[in-house]
């Protein structure tokens, strides 16, 4: 990047200001030691001035560097130095400094002293040979992507089944059965009267149930079967056991009869009508007690039909 078609610049002796110069974009200026080539004098004492233009910051850098300082190499340099220091003392109190041949490589975007330094000990070198150019600032851009993951939570109403032979498949809306055609919305049980629910809690429980009848099962399990010639209200038209609490219809005939069910899963919308835990009845409020009483009634009504068994 070095080249000789930058004119000259005159650093100012001590003493006197040096004038401040301005360099626009493509503009540079080559600054050497005196005498340079040959070796420099000793009781050197000069400093240039650049500023940069708007839009602008100064590069700098040298092809020659050779300054005898009595410093030691690493150390801050004494002796025969070249500095680089600005008003705003962002270069540090006594700026940047630079000797033997440790060479200047960088970019500084306002304005900036240059000064060339040497003592008396009569010991010299060859000097330095270096440009500044005025270069475009570049500016980066850092565009950040936001990635929106929109989660969709079904509703309870949308309850799909994890069991029994309607695995997989939603709940029907509403569904009816029973001799006096009660009709549910959402997933219903058919256990000892306990809790009044709106949603199927979770049992810690929901492998899928079995698809056929198991002599093993627990009391939380519920028949649903069929005499000869006679179709149950309630009843699949299959034998089938359910392991579950909370059941709900998946099919019904065009009659409006239950013919295939399904095993409801935690979360999963539940009638309060005939939702039931597995515990010992609680204290409710008065309208609520007209509801167990009902469905109490209905499963005793229920219980003595030849097609209908509660395991």
């Amino acid at each position: 990047m070095f080249g000789r078609s930058f004119s000259t610049a005159s650093c100012s002796v001590s003493g006197v200001t040096p004038p401040t110069l301005e360099l626009s974009i493509g503009e540079g200026r080559v600054f050497q030691s005196p005498g340079y080539p040959v070796n420099y004098p000793s009781l050197q004492e000069c400093t240039y001035n650049f500023q940069p233009a708007a839009g602008a910051q100064l590069r700098f850098s040298c092809s020659d560097m050779e300054l005898t300082a009595t410093s030691a190499a690493g150390a801050l340099c004494t002796g025969d130095y070249l500095r680089f220091y600005d008003a705003s003392g962002s270069l540090g109190g006594s700026g940047t400094r630079y000797c033997y041949s440790d060479k200047p490589d960088f970019t500084y975007a306002s304005n900036i002293n240059v000064l060339f330094k040497t003592n008396n000990d009569g010991n010299t070198g060859k000097g330095y040979d270096c440009q500044v150019v005025a270069e475009a600032i570049t500016t980066t851009t850092t565009t950040t992507t936001t990635t929106s993951t929109t989660t969709t939570t079904p509703s309870a109403s949308d309850c799909v089944t994890i069991g029994g032979p309607g695995s997989s498949k939603p709940c029907k809306t509403t569904f009816s059965y029973g001799f006096q055609r009660t009709q549910y919305r959402g997933c219903i049980n058919q256990e000892t009267p306990g809790q009044y629910l709106t949603l199927v809690p979770d049992f810690g429980d929901n492998a899928a149930a079995p698809s056929s009848a198991d002599s093993s099962v627990s009391t939380n399990s519920i028949t649903f079967s069929s005499a000869p010639g006679t179709v149950s209200p309630l009843a699949p038209r299959s034998s089938s056991v359910v392991r579950t609490l909370f059941w709900c219809a998946t099919e019904t005939d065009a009659e409006g009869f239950v013919s295939e069910w399904g095993k409801c899963a935690a979360g999963c919308l539940a009638d309060p009508a005939g939702s039931y835990l597995p515990a010992a009845p609680r204290s409710v409020t008065r309208s609520q007690r007209v509801t167990v009483g009902e469905l109490q009634q209905l499963i005793g009504e229920l219980k003595p039909r030849p097609g209908l068994q509660f395991a």
